[in-house]
Formats: structure tokens, C-alpha cells, sequence
């Protein structure tokens, strides 16, 4: 039979317990909120850059110089040449 004292040990076990987990969860939130804004930064970052490219392409910038600024591949350039014209 559980006396009271093992009794209140296994509830500040348990509150305890509860505490880490919830403390875990909101790291874990955090953590997914965080790389959420990474990834939408970085995805604006690249809609940008094939933004600029679709400019120079429509000056008619050479392809080599496209890429050369934007830091996109020679291949992504050509899938957004192929919009322009």
C-alpha cells in the first residue's frame, strides 16, 4: 500500500514530468517558427534574384553575366528565358 509520501513524490514526479514536456514542446515550437521564417527569407531571397533576371533577360543581358550577378545556374536561366520569350 502507497503511503502519503510516496503518494506526494509520484504528483511532484508527475508535475515535474508535465513541466519538461511543455518546456519541450515551446522549444520545439520555436525551434519550427524559427526555420519557418529561415526558409521564407530564404525563398524571398531567390524570388528576388529571378526577379532581377527576368529584367536582364528582357534587356537582352547576356547569360553569363545573368548568372554572374543573380548567383543562379545557367540552367534556372533558361527555364526564365524561356518566359520572356
Amino acid at each position: 500500500m502507497m503511503d502519503i509520501f510516496d503518494f506526494e513524490e509520484k504528483v511532484r514526479q508527475s508535475r515535474a514530468y508535465k513541466d519538461i514536456e511543455k518546456r519541450g514542446e515551446q522549444r520545439g515550437e520555436q525551434r519550427g517558427e524559427q526555420r519557418g521564417r529561415e526558409i521564407g527569407h530564404e525563398i524571398g531571397q531567390h524570388e528576388e534574384k529571378r526577379e532581377i533576371a527576368l529584367a536582364m533577360l528582357k534587356d537582352n543581358l547576356p547569360l553569363e553575366q545573368i548568372a554572374k550577378y543573380t548567383q543562379l545556374s545557367e540552367a534556372e536561366l533558361h527555364e526564365l528565358a524561356k518566359i520572356t520569350h
